[in-house]
């Protein structure tokens, strides 16, 4: 291990946030054996009292991350940006600052505002279900899963590698992205399909107003293509808010998209729509077969 850092079994971490990707964490350190002391950070009495048993304190003071030698910033978006300005009054010397948000920019850039002797790093762990809280929370969450990291000018090459250690210990892959080019492709990857799955939902509710039994014939198709509309709201709405330019890019992109639908319904344009929807299909059966795609 690099000078500064003890071995992970060794190593303080505290979580602060113990929802479903921060209390998945806590369980991933905890049967790997890593994180001494483990320490979860929550304002939330039910949530610490169900994680407690999983670590070694619990808390809600942010006094609690004296002890860490890596800080974990588990929390909606903007709760991530005002973290931000707290933790660099209690960490100590030499503490890594991972963040868990879901956008980019506005993290790193408010993370070059910490203070000198603490080591920033932007992270994304790019997994995750539709369900939130510490009840939904699995040990095998993040097994398998790639997580984006976004290192700032100031991040030192060792604190780098600690996390880089860590993440394969739980059997992590990382995928190196600027926050300009992590947002750009979250925004289709991820952000989009919550809004396309919130927009059928919507769709879905005002046919079923006219006639109930909508929900009657609704089969794996809906259910599938509407999941991400379950997603927690508060949680959506910081994704969004912190990353509209790249939002708002790709709805155009999805509204030009169906506009051409329309037009070739309309025509009809039978060979046309044909063809697109069998290039589509190829390409999407194409997509879990390429060296290094995980299914989606």
């Amino acid at each position: 291990m690099e000078p500064g850092f003890p071995p992970l079994e060794e190593s303080g971490i505290a979580i602060i946030g113990l929802g479903l990707m921060g209390g998945s964490f806590a369980l991933a350190l905890r049967q790997a054996g890593l994180g001494h002391p483990l320490i979860g950070i929550d304002h939330d009495a039910s949530t610490r009292a169900q994680a407690a048993p999983y670590l070694d304190q619990v808390g809600a003071d942010l006094e609690l991350i004296r002890r860490a030698d890596l800080i974990i910033l588990a929390t909606p978006v903007r709760v991530i940006l005002r973290l931000l300005k707290e933790v660099g009054e209690y960490a100590s010397p030499g503490t890594v600052v991972l963040d868990f948000g879901s956008t980019k920019q506005q993290i790193v850039q408010a993370m070059r505002h910490l203070p000198s002797h603490l080591y920033p790093l932007g992270g994304h762990p790019l997994c995750g279900r539709e369900k939130a809280g510490f009840a939904a929370a699995t040990a095998d969450l993040f097994h398998g899963a790639r997580f984006a990291l976004t290192p700032l000018e100031r991040t030192p090459p060792q604190a780098l590698r600690f996390v880089e250690d860590l993440l394969s210990r739980l059997g992590m892959s990382p995928l190196y992205l600027n926050a300009e080019e992590h947002d750009r492709l979250l925004a289709v990857s991820s952000h989009l399909p919550y809004l396309l799955a919130a927009s059928l939902m919507q769709v879905a509710l005002q046919v079923a107003q006219a006639d109930e039994r909508l929900f009657q014939v609704t089969a794996s198709g809906f259910r599938d293509t509407s999941r991400l509309a379950a997603s927690h709201p508060q949680m959506m709405l910081d994704i969004l808010l912190t990353n509209r330019p790249a939002v708002l890019q790709a709805l155009q992109r999805f509204q030009q998209t169906l506009s051409l639908l329309q037009l070739w319904l309309e025509g009809p344009e039978e060979q046309a729509l044909e063809a697109w929807m069998g290039e589509i299909s190829r390409r999407r059966l194409e997509m879990g077969t390429k060296k290094g795609n995980r299914e989606p």
